[in-house]
């Protein structure tokens, strides 16, 4: 995925999702993304956000980043571009099924290569 502007917001993958309305946090379910500020984040919607966790990151506006997240039963890691060390790492069994989308916030972003696979 590419994150286009450096102004706020962020661009990422929405999973485990329920009732989805109309409004940034008008669901139920996870969030998982990036900002071309710096940094990648993970929390839970239900009409208002949690942040469950974050870490800073080098992200520069206009530059493509590989984006993954697993949610194993509780556990939800969330990897940027490094496939095999998690940025962050939760344990959250708050929603165990649901939709998947992307979902973007406050920027402009494209997105590439979507999957969704099932746990292994």
């Amino acid at each position: 995925m590419t994150v286009r502007t450096a102004r706020g917001g962020d661009a990422g993958l929405t999973f485990r999702v329920t009732g989805p309305g109309v409004g940034p946090d008008s669901y139920s379910g996870y969030y998982a993304g990036i900002s071309a500020g710096g940094k990648v984040v993970l929390g839970r919607a239900d009409g208002g956000w949690t942040p469950l966790g974050s870490r800073e990151l080098s992200i520069a506006p206009e530059s493509t980043h590989r984006l993954r997240v697993t949610a194993v039963g509780a556990h939800i890691k969330v990897y940027v571009d490094d496939m095999t060390s998690p940025k962050i790492s939760v344990t959250d069994g708050t929603y165990g099924s649901g939709a998947t989308g992307v979902r973007v916030f406050g920027t402009a972003a494209s997105f590439d290569n979507v999957a969704v696979s099932p746990a292994r």
